[in-house]
């Protein structure tokens, strides 16, 4: 079984994360998406409600039976040889996140030969969307629902709601 990782905070999840899930499940047999519970950006939504709004947007990819949604800890390079990945897919959006991600991924080639990281640019439309400015939007009380899945608007707009609320 061919298995690759897409890692990531998806807090919350966008039709660009979507977009890369749908496209690199065309390159294996199984996609694990794998939420990141720690690390330097500080989440806005919890682990659970971060899952929950992939387990939503996941039924709208054609091959949703072929998708693991779980959250990690720790480094990545762990987390792919424990679940049996062969490589790690990432979206890009420009030339910065490319640049990051080149040096990310040889760093992850270095810690855990022979897994590889495949790149996937993203689709002109979506390219300049990404979760910060989701929150960003929300904050300023704007209309995101073009950049989410349809199955998770209602659940991420509450969640928002609650998280202005505590």
């Amino acid at each position: 079984m061919y298995r690759l990782v897409y890692p990531g905070s998806f807090d919350p999840p966008t039709l660009g994360h979507l977009d890369i899930m749908a496209r690199a499940l065309r390159l294996c047999d199984e996609l694990r998406v794998a939420v990141l519970t720690s690390g330097s950006k500080q989440a806005r939504f919890s682990l659970e409600q971060r899952l929950d709004m992939l387990h939503l947007a996941i039924q709208d990819l054609d091959q949703a039976s072929r998708v693991v949604v779980e959250g990690f800890s720790g480094l990545l390079v762990d987390y792919v040889q424990a679940c049996g990945g062969q490589a790690v897919v990432r979206g890009v959006r420009n030339v910065s996140d490319f640049s990051y991600e080149e040096n990310m991924a040889e760093i992850n080639r270095q810690l855990c030969a022979p897994h590889e990281t495949i790149l996937l640019p993203a689709k002109p439309e979506l390219a300049f969307m990404s979760s910060s400015l989701i929150k960003e939007m929300d904050r300023l009380d704007q209309d995101y629902r073009a950049w989410l899945p349809a199955s998770s608007y209602a659940y991420t707009k509450e969640a928002f709601r609650q998280a202005h609320v505590v």
